[in-house]
């Protein structure tokens, strides 16, 4: 039996126990660990680092896609399957413009489990972006501005 297959049989075997401890590791390494050291940085030194390190370990993030799918005993989760101006999307959740202005990491935003994602102007010549500092942290609101 490949890799591959082992692989795909394991993803089946995947229990909610297994995935709770799998989020209570990831969480508490994100409060930890994850958190202060991004939020020492400048947001847009962040989403570059994030970028880069998306696109270097595209293979191990490929490989734990599952677990960031919305799914039910291997399956697409049907109910959230939704279907608007006629194109049909796995699920309700997607990821807005100004993430991926380059196209670089689309398919590991996918594999993190978004159902739509938006990703950046194609031109035939690079254009200058808005004047920095263009992403700013809103701490009290856990979120991000980007213009």
């Amino acid at each position: 039996m490949s890799f591959f297959k082992k692989f795909k049989e394991s993803e089946k075997n995947y229990t909610h126990l297994q995935y709770d401890n799998y989020h209570l590791k990831s969480t508490t390494f994100w409060k930890k660990i994850g958190k202060p050291i991004f939020f020492s940085l400048d947001p847009e030194t962040v989403h570059h680092l994030v970028v880069k390190i998306l696109k270097i370990f595209k293979p191990i993030f490929r490989f734990n896609s599952f677990r960031y799918h919305f799914i039910n005993n291997s399956k697409p989760y049907k109910r959230l399957e939704k279907e608007v101006f006629g194109i049909k999307f796995p699920n309700p959740v997607g990821l807005a413009a100004g993430f991926d202005k380059n196209a670089e990491v689309f398919q590991q935003m996918s594999d993190h489990g978004f159902g739509f994602i938006e990703i950046g102007t194609v031109t035939p010549k690079p254009q200058e972006g808005n004047p920095k500092k263009r992403i700013f942290r809103l701490k009290d609101d856990n979120a991000l501005i980007n213009r």
